[in-house]
């Protein structure tokens, strides 16, 4: 991740990202700009406000000073997510998923089918990326891409990742799927100069289906089953493959960007690393890899099992799958987040968006001090400082 001095804030819905070879930043659409505009070298908070009830309603992109005020507002047509700025060997860009009302969506399930949007310096538009067909699948099956998360690697280069509600036909018997069931499958593309080097969909990997701890009645044949909702990714500086967040999972993933294998899985009910009581994370987001290489995310928590939302640092030996260390900071107050939010570590504190508790927050990690805390008018999806 980009560690410059510019500071992000994503209000959107639901759900991270790092890559080694580009810096990711801020990011804002067209629309009606009213205030300042932000600087390579100042100090500041990109936030997104939107109506999790209507996603048509049109959506406010903040830009927040270095005390958490607003500074400039930017007014879009509808929802949008996942605002985003790139450092790309020097050359910014921002990217943000943008909801179109006619894509077509899955009933029930939290994400915003639309268009990732990239734009200049400026903050003027460059293009707009879709879901490209692959295989046997077409445009007319799905083309809209779910705003969880994006990686820009250049103009022409990027991972993205959409929800594609497909029948399948390997479940195994003992969790008694129905004839019928359908599943939202987490589809991640790879995209370079317009074509797809590199696609992986869940659903080949039928040992998922056991390890869902939501959105697994596979005798239900009207709703599509969430059995795993994907909602962060990033490049793995060491080795260059995906590590992906399964919120339903209560997973971390590594996957080969190569050959879709499945290299470790932290967390869950199958998980690789022997993890204590404490260690285990629920529902989490934003999974992704601090400067000491660090894997950091919000343990958001879960309303039945553990009301309460904390931030998780742990360092893994890949070899040995085994936890070398870890700490757990529980979020202030004892504020429950149970949707989205986002954890980003500086030298001595924790900046963390807190997801549907409207509110952005600066905790010391060594004593747990607050040293900021802002209410927002809105939810917010993440909050990063750069």
């Amino acid at each position: 991740m980009n560690k410059t001095k510019l500071a992000l804030a994503v209000i959107a819905m639901w759900g991270m990202l790092f890559n080694s070879s580009c810096k990711k930043d801020d990011a804002v659409p067209a629309g009606t700009n009213t205030g300042t505009s932000a600087t390579a070298n100042s100090t500041h908070t990109l936030v997104g406000l939107f109506n999790m009830g209507d996603y048509t309603a049109s959506s406010n992109l903040q830009l927040l000073d270095s005390t958490l005020n607003v500074a400039s507002n930017i007014n879009t047509g509808s929802a949008v997510m996942n605002f985003q700025r790139w450092n790309i060997n020097g050359t910014i860009r921002y990217t943000y998923q943008l909801y179109d009302p006619n894509a077509k969506s899955i009933a029930g399930v939290g994400y915003i089918p639309g268009s990732a949007v990239l734009l200049d310096e400026n903050l003027k538009e460059i293009k707009r990326f879709r879901l490209l067909p692959y295989g046997s699948r077409t445009t007319a099956d799905i083309d809209a891409l779910d705003g969880h998360d994006f990686i820009l690697l250049d103009d022409n280069h990027y991972i993205a990742m959409a929800y594609y509600q497909k029948a399948v036909s390997n479940i195994d018997s003992s969790l008694h799927p129905a004839a019928g069931c359908t599943v939202v499958a987490p589809i991640i593309q790879e995209v370079q100069n317009g074509n797809v080097i590199w696609e992986w969909d869940a659903t080949n990997y039928p040992e998922f289906y056991a390890n869902s701890v939501e959105g697994n009645d596979y005798t239900n044949t009207t709703n599509a089953q969430d059995y795993m909702h994907m909602n962060s990714m990033f490049i793995d500086p060491k080795d260059n493959n995906l590590v992906c967040s399964f919120r339903n999972q209560n997973q971390i993933v590594k996957i080969n960007r190569k050959t879709g294998d499945i290299i470790w899985r932290l967390g869950g009910k199958n998980g690789d690393f022997p993890m204590t009581a404490d260690q285990k994370f629920l529902r989490q987001h934003d999974a992704t890899i601090n400067n000491e290489g660090h894997i950091m995310m919000m343990d958001n928590g879960d309303a039945t099992e553990r009301p309460y939302s904390r931030v998780v640092e742990l360092a893994i030996d890949e070899s040995t799958k085994t936890i070398s260390s870890f700490k757990s900071l529980q979020l202030p107050y004892s504020l429950f987040c149970q949707y989205m939010g986002s954890v980003q570590k500086t030298a001595n504190t924790y900046f963390i968006g807190c997801g549907s508790v409207p509110r952005i927050l600066e905790v010391n990690f060594n004593n747990g001090s607050v040293v900021a805390d802002k209410t927002l008018s809105g939810v917010s999806y993440r909050a990063l400082r750069y």
